[in-house]
């Protein structure tokens, strides 16, 4: 999977092994010319080598069957945020970074991918390309998800466990919480400050 289409070897392509994440060498049309190993997980196996197809072909992404071109060729390629983030750092010869969902089909089934897209402009000798980097992000996406909360306390449940909603934050995202009142609630708790309620 980490071999690559480019003409001879490239230093800069060495390193894509290196990286713990998915990475990508791409032109501007997304055609893949390298792919590291950790891009194994992302790309389908079943469309065979990835070299040479653009990016929403080989991860199967749902948009690229729809359009007749296959990947760009949708009304949805348009909104792409792997292609807008490559575009924007090829127009400002800058690394972006964007966050993004995407849906791809595994054996007739969609399954959505949560990314966090990283795209760098990227001289080889011989064309421009661009290093796309993507990071699995689903497991810090988790609290996004169905969280059990008590419907009087806030407490939620994890592991047949019961902590605070702060400590639940806490715990998955490191996070710290500052505590105040919303004007609802104060008008509530002191009525006779005489603060007007926020809609």
């Amino acid at each position: 999977m980490h071999r690559a289409l480019l003409p001879r070897p490239e230093p800069a392509l060495t390193l894509l092994e290196a990286l713990p994440f998915a990475a990508l060498v791409v032109d501007r049309e997304l055609r893949i010319l390298a792919a590291n190993r950790a891009a194994e997980a992302l790309l389908d196996p079943a469309r065979g080598s990835a070299l040479g197809q653009r990016g929403g072909e080989a991860m199967s992404c749902v948009n690229s069957r729809l359009g007749p071109t296959g990947c760009g060729g949708s009304s949805h390629c348009h909104d792409c945020v792997l292609r807008q983030t490559v575009a924007q750092a090829a127009d400002e010869q800058r690394p972006v970074r964007r966050r993004a969902r995407l849906v791809h089909v595994r054996d007739e089934v969609e399954r959505p991918v949560h990314l966090l897209i990283t795209a760098s402009p990227l001289d080889l000798s011989f064309q421009r390309a661009y290093l796309v980097m993507l990071e699995d992000i689903a497991q810090l996406l988790e609290v996004g998800r169905l969280v059990p909360i008590c419907a009087h306390c806030k407490k939620v449940r994890e592991r047949q466990q019961w902590k605070s909603v702060e400590r639940y934050f806490s715990d998955r995202l490191d996070v710290d919480f500052s505590h105040g009142l919303c004007p609802d609630c104060a008008l509530e708790l002191y009525p006779d400050v005489g603060l007007e309620p926020r809609h």
